[in-house]
């Protein structure tokens, strides 16, 4: 990140937006194996994200992914919940191939809750904390698309067949004994 100094302290700038590194779109999910409704609930009867249990929450530490802002009232506390929810859905959707990992989850939590304040402070006549709470979570923001956007370039990319809708059982069965085949004779090859 670049850095200028302005009244004799120097101040970390980011990116310009279109300076900011591209990341990597999550691919458009087959929506045949969709249970949610479009307000994002679960359908009545689905065990897709239930059905795991404990498990759906394996890898997020708590510090990461817990709003505990003893300050903020609960009006804003379930705001700031909300917006944190959101972000990492839109990172993880837009640059983050549909990831958003701890440290950029830690950032737009720390986005969120100074967002929150933010808005707490603006009601309550404090304008400067307002200002500099924004700013701050502005930046956050930017730091954890960045993070998240080379973190997506960074793993390794599964291999897709884009087809695969469109082959039949028979088309599929080919493909899959071809590839065996080529496989078989990298194998053999000295």
């Amino acid at each position: 990140m670049p850095a200028y100094k302005s009244h004799g302290k120097t101040y970390v700038q980011p990116d310009a937006p279109d300076e900011l590194t591209e990341g990597v779109p999550v691919r458009a999910l087959d929506q045949t194996g969709d249970v949610r409704r479009a307000n994002g609930t679960f359908e009545q009867g689905s065990k897709w994200n239930q059905a795991k249990g404990g498990k759906a929450s394996k890898g997020q530490p708590k510090l990461a992914t817990a709003l505990t802002a003893p300050k903020l009232d609960p009006k804003h506390r379930k705001a700031a919940t909300n917006l944190r929810t959101a972000l990492r859905a839109e990172i993880a959707a837009t640059v983050g191939a549909g990831v958003c990992g701890i440290a950029g989850s830690l950032l737009i939590k720390f986005c969120a809750q100074k967002t929150a304040a933010a808005e707490q402070a603006y009601e309550a006549g404090d304008y400067e904390t307002h200002r500099k709470l924004s700013e701050s979570a502005r930046m956050d923001l930017v730091y954890a698309r960045e993070l998240e956007a080379k973190a997506a370039q960074s793993r390794p990319k599964p291999r897709v067949d884009v087809l695969a809708k469109w082959l039949t059982p028979e088309q599929k069965a080919n493909i899959a004994a071809h590839e065996a085949k080529r496989l078989e004779e990298k194998k053999v090859t000295p």
